[in-house]
């Protein structure tokens, strides 16, 4: 849905690979929130709801941000690309 409603597709990279990229970038953001919820709740002593907020939208700019930065751009494309002529 973020492909068709949110970023314009300029890449001709393939669909697999988009979406092995798609899944890398979700995990680095679900490694964000739980280091995240960690240090506002454990380190700092944050309420474990207010924690979650924050982490909810720092994460969200990394999520729209590399998705936008690595798979919808022609920069992004052409890093892929390299890396597969490697």
């Amino acid at each position: 849905l973020s492909k068709l409603l949110v970023f314009q597709s300029g890449t001709d990279v393939s669909g697999a690979v988009e979406f092995t990229i798609y899944i890398i970038i979700g995990a680095i953001g679900l490694a964000f929130t739980e280091l995240l919820l960690f240090l506002f709740t454990d380190i700092i002593g944050l309420h474990p709801m207010i924690s979650k907020i924050i982490a909810a939208a720092i994460v969200l700019i990394w999520n729209f941000f590399a998705r936008k930065i690595i798979l919808y751009t022609n920069q992004g494309a052409i890093l892929w690309k390299r890396k597969r002529q490697l």
